[in-house]
């Protein structure tokens, strides 16, 4: 693949570089399906601070502009899945993305791919939220059928297939931060309470949150569209608890990426 080098980005372009990824997990206790149920929204809040105005990310489309001589699809990786049979016979992979650019980045597609001696089975996967900001992560999952399941495969692959640098001009990111993680069961879920802060001076009304756990490789996500009265006063806080199904046993202390996204609401 050519370098980009510090021609712009255009929203859909192509990229062909595969990563490849082999790890099969064996089924656990996990549901067919991961949940999209909404969390318990905790009413509390607070002021923490006087209100800054930092420029809300989204205020205008931007440019991706890779250092010369640098490969964008290095800049944004797509991490290889990990993939866990089902009960009733699919393949969940679960998997993300990386954005190493300096830059925030906006819509983004993968392509997951089941290799093997029966041939080849593809989907297609669509991270959930609005925004990668720069040096974070967003998560990505597709199910494959227990059809394709069943076909048989030896590698599992994902390469990213397309990146905009177009963003949503009425979408904020929120500071967040993990106050406790419980567990329930017998360690199939964990739940993830979380403090979410808007430092800018104006009321913001949150949105979406993800919520991942790491343990190497991904092991849950959650992603929950946020409803009812989720606004946040300027310079003010709300706690949230989501409770987040696992894939495999996760360890004493997985590693907890918390993404909070919003708009910005017009002071009465």
């Amino acid at each position: 693949m050519g370098y980009w080098g510090w021609r712009p980005l255009v929203c859909g372009a192509f990229i062909s570089a595969w990563v490849a990824g082999c790890t099969i997990v064996a089924s656990t206790n996990s549901p067919a399906q991961t949940p999209t149920a909404y969390p318990v929204i905790t009413l509390t809040a607070g002021r923490l601070f006087d209100p800054t105005a930092p420029p809300p990310i989204g205020s205008s489309p931007i440019t991706l502009t890779p250092s010369a001589g640098t490969q964008t699809a290095s800049l944004v990786e797509v991490e290889p899945p990990a993939c866990y049979p089902q009960a009733n016979g699919s393949l969940l992979c679960l998997g993300r993305i990386h954005n190493r650019l300096r830059q925030t980045v906006g819509a983004v597609s993968v392509e997951v791919l089941l290799a093997g001696s029966a041939g080849e089975r593809e989907a297609s996967a669509f991270p959930e939220q609005s925004l990668i900001p720069s040096g974070s992560y967003a998560p990505y999952r597709t199910l494959f059928s227990a059809e394709d399941a069943a076909a048989g495969h030896e590698q599992v692959y994902a390469r990213l297939l397309s990146i905009s640098d177009i963003l949503p001009a009425d979408v904020v990111t929120l500071d967040a931060r993990v106050t406790s993680l419980s567990r329930f069961g017998a360690g199939e879920r964990i739940e993830v309470t979380l403090r979410v802060v808007n430092p800018l001076e104006t009321p913001v009304q949150t949105t979406r949150a993800v919520v991942t756990l790491m343990d190497e490789q991904v092991i849950g996500y959650r992603s929950v569209r946020l409803t009812g009265e989720t606004v946040i006063d300027a310079g003010g806080w709300r706690e949230l608890t989501i409770t987040v199904f696992l894939h495999q046993p996760a360890p004493v202390n997985p590693t907890t990426i918390v993404y909070i996204e919003g708009q910005i609401r017009s002071s009465p």
